[in-house]
């Protein structure tokens, strides 16, 4: 199997990937509560919140998805902000709700502006809320999530954020409560280290409570309704069937595994280690001549995204590496798809060896100097 160097699902850990080979536990019970409730202590330590946790089986998506139709009524106001493909996927899922979205674009090779935001919410002050990416995956492009979450505090209390941070979530620095980010949807196979399968969203009390506060006959779906798994989690039930649904045991016990092992890494340890494993990744592009797609101050540390060298496209780039080095990754969207690559580095199981196996490899392709 191909060593996986993408921005997800990411390679896997061995001891994560041995739990998933366990058999199979039943997704009630007493035993299971305990894992079910230690999983979400741990998540509630790494988005850094008091507040609710959920996973959901599903996808980051999922997440979203959730999180909007739980907070958002249609017609009410929603401002989304967006600088990439993943923003355009958010600003769909908001639309689906049936809120009347105001979409806040810029340059897909440029953070969003704070004071874009700042002008919308001006214009809209009814605004219910405010949606964007924190890690905007098609670019590798970091968002000022902080600084937007000011403005939105500042502008109206009442106004509840949804953060997508599907990628970003154990991978760039994210603090839900001091920040004030009501909503956080992330997943489980980006940088928290787990196979795909979960969908996680994260719930200030301020969105608990508008959530809550809807009636039975205003809510639009069964699933992805946040009050329904807040009621299981908190309801009598809880002690024995803590979700509305059938749960991916393995899936949850791998992401259990995953979170440990972070956090017996340190947080703060897996983050320099990606600062470090991007910067010499990126040091070494450089040396071959490779320019970045954005600038590296506006780059995460856990995702790099380039242009391939002139003349040469991008698949036919990406389809060697895998055929000669048993390397995937991947390319950009859209108009750059042939010209732009990308390359995932987050997780625990990528080490700075594998840095150096994917730039030996990129030599090979295109050799120094040529």
């Amino acid at each position: 199997m191909p060593k996986l160097m993408i921005p997800g699902p990411i390679e896997v850990e061995p001891e994560v990937l041995a739990v998933m080979a366990q058999p199979i536990v039943a997704h009630y019970g007493a035993a299971w509560v305990l894992i079910h409730d230690e999983t979400i202590r741990l998540l509630q330590r790494l988005y850094q919140t008091a507040g609710d946790v959920y996973m959901l089986p599903g996808s980051g998506s999922l997440a979203i998805d959730t999180a909007a139709h739980s907070a958002f009524h249609p017609g009410e106001t929603v401002i989304v902000a967006d600088n990439g493909w993943f923003g355009h996927r958010v600003h769909e899922i908001v639309t689906a709700t049936g809120a009347r979205v105001v979409r806040v674009q810029s340059d897909m090779r440029r953070p969003l502006n704070p004071d874009d935001i700042a002008a919308a919410l001006d214009k809209y002050p009814d605004a219910a809320g405010v949606a964007v990416v924190h890690l905007e995956t098609s670019t590798g492009i970091l968002n000022p999530i902080h600084a937007i979450a000011e403005i939105v505090r500042a502008k109206n209390n009442d106004i509840l954020l949804l953060v997508d941070a599907v990628t970003s979530l154990g991978g760039a620095d994210l603090q839900m409560d001091a920040w004030g980010i009501d909503l956080c949807a992330s997943a489980s196979q980006k940088a928290l280290g787990a196979p795909p399968g979960l969908g996680l969203v994260a719930v200030s009390p301020r969105a608990q409570a508008r959530m809550e506060a809807r009636p039975p006959e205003a809510r639009h779906s069964w699933y992805v309704d946040l009050a329904r798994w807040h009621h299981y989690a908190t309801g009598e039930q809880a002690a024995w069937h803590p979700t509305p649904v059938t749960m991916p045991t393995p899936t949850v016990l791998a992401l259990h595994t995953a979170l440990c092992r972070l956090f017996a890494e340190g947080i703060d340890e897996r983050m320099a280690r990606y600062e470090r494993q991007a910067r010499h990744l990126r040091d070494g592009l450089a040396d071959m001549g490779y320019e970045l797609f954005v600038p590296e101050g506006w780059m995460s540390a856990i995702l790099t995204s380039v242009f391939a060298p002139p003349g040469v496209n991008a698949l036919e780039l990406r389809d060697t590496l895998l055929r000669d080095a048993d390397i995937l990754i991947t390319t950009a969207f859209d108009t750059f798809r042939t010209r732009v690559f990308r390359v995932g580095h987050m997780g625990g199981a990528i080490q700075m060896g594998d840095i150096d196996a994917l730039l030996s490899a990129l030599r090979a392709f295109v050799p120094v100097g040529s």
